[in-house]
């Protein structure tokens, strides 16, 4: 496992789902706050840390975990 900071995910550009329901990512992200995160995001690396430029991302499974850890202001995910 590993710590990433949010700023350095971005969404997959192939996930199927391209709309999120408000209420529900809301009410994910208020779980999120009160349990943490149960399941950890899956993601693949799309650039090396070069320098002082942070590594980046993709996140291939978990859009909407991702979607809901920003909403609760989760610094970083698992």
């Amino acid at each position: 496992l590993l710590s990433i900071p949010v700023a350095q995910l971005q969404l997959a550009a192939y996930n199927p789902r391209k709309t999120f329901d408000e209420a529900s990512i809301a009410e994910l992200a208020q779980s999120i706050k009160t349990q943490g995160l149960l399941q950890p995001v899956l993601v693949r690396l799309l650039t090396p840390a070069k320098g002082k430029k942070a590594a980046t991302y993709e996140v291939v499974c978990g859009a909407r975990r991702t979607k809901a850890a920003q909403v609760a202001g989760l610094p970083e995910l698992l």
